[in-house]
């Protein structure tokens, strides 16, 4: 509510937070009622990846106004297809993490059955790294191979 009393009419608002698709709806009418224009464009990186600019992004929004902002998201890194309306980006956010966490906990079933047969964790980790190439998955499977479950929550 602050952000629309400052005068949006003709702006084009882009956030890139991860939150709720109601959120996004709600925001979308707000920035809507104001005379702007919301565009929901959630990124999946950590601060390396931002910046290097390797974030991955999903633009989401009306077609001409996330056109014109095309130019500032390809600067963060990979844009996925631009999805028509804002809430739908944030819905595929959640839909990321969920496959990402889903595959942490696999990984780490996976573990507890190599390591109950004596196969050494580098070379499960290098079997992961060979199957999926993707830098969010081998991040988090260093992260269990090497490191005990006991010890600091990951941040």
């Amino acid at each position: 509510q602050q952000l629309c009393s400052c005068g949006l009419k003709n702006k084009i608002i882009v956030n890139h937070s991860t939150n709720t698709p109601d959120f996004a709806r709600s925001a979308t009418t707000q920035v809507t009622a104001a005379g702007g224009v919301y565009i929901s464009a959630p990124v999946w990186g950590r601060p390396d990846a931002a910046a290097a600019a390797k974030l991955i992004v999903v633009p989401a929004g009306p077609a001409d106004a996330a056109r014109r902002v095309l130019p500032f998201l390809a600067a963060h890194g990979r844009l996925l297809p631009t999805q028509d309306v804002p809430f739908k980006a944030n819905v595929m956010k959640l839909t990321g993490n969920f496959m990402l966490f889903g595959f942490v906990n696999t990984m780490c079933e996976a573990l507890t059955l190599s390591d109950k047969n004596d196969i050494p964790r580098d070379d499960i980790l290098a079997f992961i790294e060979a199957f999926f190439p993707a830098p969010s998955i081998q991040v988090r499977a260093g992260w269990c191979v090497c490191r005990p479950f006991c010890q600091t929550p990951w941040v």
